[in-house]
This record gives C-alpha cells, structure tokens and sequence, in this order.
C-alpha cells in the first residue's frame, strides 16, 4: 500500500524522534508499520493474478474506506475517503460484485496524531494502487471499466498532501507514538478488511 502483524497488545516501536529535519517522520511511520504493511501486501496480492481475486480485494478495501470514512469523518484536511469509496462502489457494480454486509465503523478519531496515523495508510496506499492497477489492466479492467478506483486513487494527491502535512503539523514525543499507533490500528482495520473479502468470497 504505501511506505510501511498488528498485534492487539502493545509492542516495541522505532523511536519517533531519532533525527531531526523533513522525512523523518515518514521514516518513523514507515519502519513502526513495516510488519503491518506487509500483511496488507499479502492479502491484497491475490488482485494482481485473477478477477475472482481483484473482486475479493475491492470487496475488501470498500469495507476497509467505510471505516476510514467514518474514523476521519471530522478531518477537514485528509484524503477525501467518500470520493474513494464510491469509486469502489462502481468498479463493484461494473464486476457485478456486490460489497461486504456493513460492520461496526470505528468512532470519529479526534486529534491530529490519530487522524494522521489513519490517513498516511488511506493516502498511501496510492502507491499500490499503481501496482494493481497495472495487473488489472491484464485483466481487461481500466479507468472506464472496473478500476475507477484505482486509477482515481493512484492519480490523486492525496499522498503528498498528506506527507507535507505530516512534517509540518506540530506534535510532541507522544503524541507521535500515539500517531505510529494510529498507523498501525488503520492497517490492522485493512487486513481485517481484506482477509473478510478473500474469505467470503471464496467460501
């Protein structure tokens, strides 16, 4: 998904402040996510191979932007989770592919570090969308058939907005643990996500 195994139980982390200047944060999220991100990777990998598997990811990304939309749901200045959403929407539509029963959403994240831990997964996972984008395309699906999503996500600017604001918000020592936290919850929330689209649609 973008630069980065959650465990329920809190575990040792990258210290969030081992240099100063800009991109030390994102170096920060990236090594405090990078067990998490993989096991995203993992699950979303079948899209890359077979339409069942494409289906099965979008299935499970639009329950995982459901949450998103809700936890940033008083964010004014992240990743326009709706829009993305939608988009899914159509693509599953267009696969003829109908989304996961609605779940629990999270509560609306208050706070700069929690909603910025949420929206560097959001935004980031632009970068994969590009990758999969380009295997789906093997697959007969594009912008105009069944990976809207996909091309939207990827062609947004979502990512560097969020970056620059990641560098540029003022946070203290904890309130960037809290953030790496955040980070992690947001991809626990999507391999969640993910395992239920794979599971449910191939049971």
């Amino acid at each position: 998904m973008n630069d980065s195994t959650f465990h329920s139980t809190r575990i040792a982390t990258p210290d969030p402040t081992p240099d100063a200047g800009r991109g030390a944060r994102r170096r920060y999220l990236r090594e405090a996510t990078a067990a998490a991100h993989a096991q995203v990777d993992a699950l979303a990998a079948p899209a890359l191979h077979s339409t069942d598997g494409y289906a099965a990811y979008l299935r499970g990304m639009h329950r995982f932007l459901r949450h998103g939309e809700h936890a940033l749901r008083d964010d004014q200045s992240g990743p326009d989770v709706r829009a993305r959403r939608q988009w899914i929407e159509f693509d599953l539509a267009t696969l003829g592919v109908a989304p996961l029963a609605a779940d629990e959403p999270p509560a609306p994240l208050h706070g700069d570090a929690d909603r910025l831990g949420w929206a560097y997964v959001i935004a980031g996972a632009s970068l994969g969308a590009k990758v999969i984008a380009r295997a789906v395309a093997e697959l007969g699906f594009d912008r105009h058939r069944g990976a809207r999503f996909l091309a939207g996500h990827a062609d947004g600017d979502a990512w560097p907005s969020v970056l620059h604001r990641l560098e540029d918000t003022p946070l203290t020592d904890d309130e960037l643990l809290r953030m790496g936290e955040a980070a992690r919850a947001a991809f626990a929330a999507a391999a969640d996500a993910l395992r239920h689209g794979r599971e449910e649609a191939f049971a």
